[in-house]
This record gives structure tokens, C-alpha cells and sequence, in this order.
């Protein structure tokens, strides 16, 4: 189940009922609620949609894959599970009883053959226990001792902790899974970002995932990251008014059940030639772990071949190496934009690899451009790429891609933050980029206000775990104009609402004094380019014929001018002015 428009909460009384609640306050829907579903047997169903608008570029496809929903508990795999809790002298207070509550959860939640530990730090580093232990009441009710006589105090070493809890683990055969909360920086021990990562990636010699939750705007964010992408997991981040312990029975809940571990997703598209290279590419997210009960894959990738295919999901079910076949169409022509979404979903997850490929990586040119022409085509304002809204900007500076990279450029400098709220900021919103499952919405529909999360409160109903299973703009009330486009600041955190840009439709439309361009000529100088734009008067023969030959889609952008504004638009290779 899946909705492309709107946040849903999914409860499944069983494996052939299901009920879909939208909740929604203070907004005014001109959108059509849409909701895809499919049933099939067995223990994985897989759908896919596709999109290719020209038949020059690649297409983009959608998979939804889900687990079935009930499996016998004795067929699930046991797992490993370390929690691996901070209480530095940052931690005193509010902080460590919401770690302590949230241990404690999931403690209680835990399973008969799971194994466990809990490891507590600051400048040292306790454990309950030497080594794993099996999980029965009698350890249950010894690590709740241990839990409470926890207490705030001391420096943060990091490095020594997750070297701790990695070495416990010793058996590839079952899921292991670290969830290690940090407050802080690394204070004690080794302090190096880079080296602590190395040595983090070296010790983990089973394949465990490594689970990041960054509690406040104290922590380093980045390190957390690094982390996580070279240990098969994720980073969640906790701001300062969120409750801790709401995020871990979340995050507990997510991954308390995998039903297939090591998952691997395979595209085959027939009559592809190896020699063309692979038949889909940019494929998101990057690495799939584990799929959980209850929850779905949302995997987005483009194609570059047409034409009939085969999923693959293959997988541990149980200690057995499990395959399953689904058949797939990828469209040659899209005939509509009835699946336009596909490919505004896929920008939204691009643009936050991008993001993070700058992030880990360091700066390149190539991906600023990229970044750059996917915000502008597509209307996803950044915390790198707000300039977009900027409805006066400088004269000499106003046309011409050099203008949009450079500020860019100069924007994502501010990557060099590791720390403080800045940090915090811009790593919650890469991560709400790359596991995005609703694309930036039409003109007319107000998105939803942001979530306890750090998100924005959509996409989180049906989604994955990034990696491990599985939008920085989103429209918000305006004026008759329509609902103005939102991103984060990161200097505040907080979200900042602009009414010079606006999604219609499949088209994003920029303001500049009284005139609407639309993306494919943002940057037309009326004056110099004169001779390539067709002016028409609104409302006579001439509109009345161009309205005739749009398509429904291409007459909503027509329909959102209101009087007094001009529409500078491009409609079947011809540029029209519209006053």
C-alpha cells in the first residue's frame, strides 16, 4: 500500500485487512488523494511503476516491495541487538532518564533467542555483561538493574564503545544490530573523525549494522554518518525539544522483526545487452539490508531500456537463501502524466545522495551542476539552492547557469559544519532528502507542518529504512496564488516558506517581479531572446487555440495566472509569453 500525494498510517489487522488513516489540520486539499495497492501470495510482493516522458532520456521506475505481513515468529531469525547508551556529563538530566526509559523499552521488547548486551559510556566504557547474552526473564530482569543504576558523568569516547559492543559479535548468521546514542562529540580516546571511522569499519567483521541516534545539536553529525554508511546503517537525529524515548521504541519497533536479511534487489530488462552496461542506474537507495514485517520497500531507479523485465529479490528468509521473481514493465512512452511522480520522487532521493556524496566526500563540480538543474527543474529547494526563490536577484548576475552553480557553491561550504545546530540541521535534512517517498506536490495542496521526527511529516507511513529497508521542499499555505514551496534554514532549523516558487502540475514556476517563468526558461532574457518568444493576450483567439492543443497538464500551468502577472511558459518546443 502507497500513497504518491499524501502521509498515510498503515494498520494491518491481519495479512488480508488493512486500514488507511490521513489526518490532516489547517489545510485546504485541491489534489486528489491517491492510494496504490496490489496482493499477492507468499512472503514478498513486489509491484513496479513506471515513467518516461521522452524517449531521448531514460525513464524512472518505482518498486514497492513488502514483506508478508505475519510470519510465524519461530520463522523469524533471531538477532543481535547492542545498545550502546552515552552518559557522559552532557547526558545529566532529562536526557539520561528518556535513554534510560527507551533502554528499558527495548529491553522488554526483545524476543526468546535473541541475544543481547547494553554498553554504557563516557570516558570509560561498562557493559552489562562480558559478552552477548541469551534473552530470558532472568537477563531481562538483571539488565533492568543494570539500566537504573546508570548515571550522567565524564567524557565521551566513542571510539572505545562501538570497538566494545563490535567485538562481541561473532556470528554472521543471524542480524546484528547496533543502536548507539551519542550526545556529543568524541572528547576521549581517539578523537580523529577519520580515524575513529576506519577503526569503527575494521572491527566490524560480521557485517553488523550500526544504527546512529544524535540527540541534540551538540553532536557530530557528519561523524555520525560516516559511520553509519561505512557499517551498513543509517543516522537518526533527535533535536533538543523531541523525546528520546519516542524515537528509540520508533526505531525499536522498525527493526524488532526482519523477515529477510541481506537483501539484494536485481533488475532484468529483457534483450538488454551487456555490452549497452547495466539496464538501470542510480538506483535508491544505494544498498538495501534487511526488509522488516510491516514495513515496505520504496526503491527508485531510472532505465535506460524499455520493455519487459524481471524483478529480483533475493534474501535470507530463516537460515535459507530465498529468491523471488516479479514480473515488471517499463514503459516506452508515457502516455500521461499520471506516474509524473516517479520521476520527482527519484529527484528528491538524488538530490539527497548528491547532498551526502558532497557531505563524505568533498566538493565536485559535476554534482553542484547536477544539484543545481534538479532543484530548479523540479522546484526542491535546499538549504544550498534557496537562491532559487530569490525573486530580484542581482542583474548582472540573473541568467545563465554559472550564476545558480557559484551560489551553490559558496552555499555548500557550509558543510564544513560538523557541529552545533547548523550541523545537526543540515544532516537531518539530507537524511529526510534520501529516504523521501512523497514527491513535491501540485499547486493547491498544502503540505503538512513538520513531524516530532525532524521530517516534514509526509513519507514516513510507507517507507523503508533507507538502507536498511528503504522532501526538502513541500508546499504550504499562501495566498490565491497557490501554496508556496518550502526548505529548511539550516542556521535556525527551521522550516522558511517562500511564495516566488510554486509546483503546478508537473512544472515548477519561478517568480521575478510580476512574471511567472517556468523552469525550462527561468534564465529567457525577454529582451535579448525577443525574437524567440510568441506573445500572446490572455483570453483571446490566439489563448483560446493554444489552449486547444494543451494537454490537462500543460493548461494547469496556464491556469495558474492570475491577473496583472505574465506567464512566461514553453509549450511543444516554443516559447510563449502570456499577459
Amino acid at each position: 500500500m502507497y500513497s504518491p500525494t499524501h502521509s498515510i498510517d498503515v494498520k494491518r489487522s491481519d495479512d488480508r485487512h488493512a486500514t488507511i488513516r490521513l489526518e490532516m489540520q489547517n489545510q485546504v486539499p485541491a489534489t486528489d488523494f491517491r492510494l496504490f495497492y496490489d496482493v499477492a501470495k507468499g512472503q514478498v510482493g513486489a509491484s513496479v511503476l513506471s515513467y518516461r516522458p521522452d524517449t531521448s532520456d531514460d525513464g524512472y521506475f518505482l518498486l514497492l516491495a513488502s514483506p508478508q505481513f505475519q510470519t510465524k515468529s519461530a520463522e523469524r531469525p533471531a538477532k543481535t541487538t547492542i545498545f550502546v547508551a552515552d552518559r557522559s556529563g552532557s547526558m545529566s538530566g532529562k536526557k539520561m532518564e528518556q535513554a534510560k526509559e527507551a533502554l528499558k523499552f527495548v529491553l522488554n521488547n526483545l524476543r526468546q533467542g535473541d541475544t543481547f548486551n547494553i554498553i554504557a559510556y563516557d570516558s570509560s566504557v561498562e557493559s552489562f555483561r562480558p559478552e552477548l547474552q541469551k534473552y530470558d526473564d532472568e537477563t531481562r530482569k538483571a539488565a533492568l538493574g543494570f539500566i537504573e543504576g546508570l548515571y550522567a558523568g565524564g567524557s565521551t569516547n566513542i571510539d572505545a564503545a562501538l570497538g566494545t559492543a563490535l567485538e562481541m559479535v561473532q556470528d554472521a548468521k543471524r542480524p546484528s544490530y547496533v543502536i548507539f546514542l551519542t550526545d556529543g562529540l568524541p572528547t576521549s580516546g581517539e578523537t580523529n573523525e577519520a580515524k575513529i571511522v576506519e577503526r569503527i569499519r575494521q572491527r566490524n567483521s560480521y557485517r553488523t549494522r550500526l544504527v546512529n541516534l544524535g540527540v541534540g545539536y551538540d553532536v557530530n553529525s557528519r561523524l555520525l554518518d560516516r559511520l553509519a554508511r561505512a557499517n551498513y546503517g543509517q543516522s537518526e537525529f533527535v533535536r533538543p525539544d523531541e523525546d528520546l524515548e519516542v524515537h528509540v521504541s520508533r526505531l525499536h519497533n522498525r527493526i524488532s522483526a526482519p523477515v529477510m536479511t541481506e537483501v539484494k534487489v536485481e533488475v532484468d530488462v529483457e534483450k538488454a545487452q551487456a555490452e549497452d552496461g547495466p539496464p538501470v542506474n542510480r538506483v535508491y537507495p544505494r544498498d538495501v539490508y534487511d526488509l522488516f514485517a510491516g514495513e515496505q520497500l520504496v526503491l527508485v531507479g531510472r532505465y535506460k531500456r524499455p520493455g519487459n523485465a524481471k524483478i529480483v529479490v533475493q534474501g535470507k528468509v530463516g537460515d535459507e537463501v530465498s529468491k523471488f521473481d516479479f514480473p515488471a514493465e517499463l514503459t516506452e512512452k508515457s502516455k500521461d502524466e499520471s506516474y509524473a511522480f516517479v520521476e520527482k520522487l527519484w529527484a528528491m532521493r538524488r538530490i539527497g545522495e548528491i547532498i551526502d556524496e558532497l557531505d563524505l566526500k568533498g566538493k565536485n563540480d559535476e554534482l553542484i551542476q547536477e544539484l543545481v538543474a534538479l532543484s530548479t527543474k523540479h522546484g526542491i529547494l535546499t538549504p544550498y539552492t534557496s537562491f532559487l526563490a530569490d525573486e530580484n536577484p542581482p542583474p548582472q548576475l540573473a541568467t545563465g547557469p554559472a550564476w545558480g552553480v557559484e551560489r551553490a557553491r559558496q552555499a555548500l561550504r557550509q558543510l564544513d559544519v560538523a557541529e552545533g545546530r547548523a550541523g545537526f540541521a543540515q544532516r537531518a535534512e539530507k537524511k529526510f532528502l534520501q529516504e523521501a517517498t512523497i514527491a513535491p506536490q501540485s499547486s493547491g495542496f498544502a503540505m503538512p507542518a513538520p513531524a516530532a521526527d525532524g521530517g516534514f511529516g509526509y513519507g514516513r507511513g510507507g517507507g523503508g529504512m533507507g538502507g536498511m529497508g528503504g522532501m526538502g521542499a513541500a508546499a504550504a499555505p499562501a495566498g490565491q496564488g497557490g501554496p508556496a514551496v518550502r526548505y529548511r534554514d539550516i542556521e535556525s532549523d527551521r522550516e522558511v516558506a517562500v511564495e516566488s516558487v510554486q509546483i503546478v502540475g508537473n512544472e515548477t514556476l519561478y517568480k521575478r517581479g510580476s512574471q511567472w517563468f517556468a523552469a525550462s526558461v527561468k534564465d529567457v532574457d525577454l529582451t535579448r531572446d525577443a525574437d524567440k518568444v510568441q506573445t500572446v493576450e490572455r483570453f483571446s483567439d490566439d489563448y483560446f487555440q493554444l489552449v486547444a492543443a494543451n494537454t490537462p497538464a500543460e493548461n494547469t500551468v496556464l491556469a495558474r495566472q492570475q491577473a496583472g502577472e505574465e506567464l512566461i511558459v514553453r509549450l511543444r518546443g516554443q516559447i510563449y509569453r502570456i499577459r
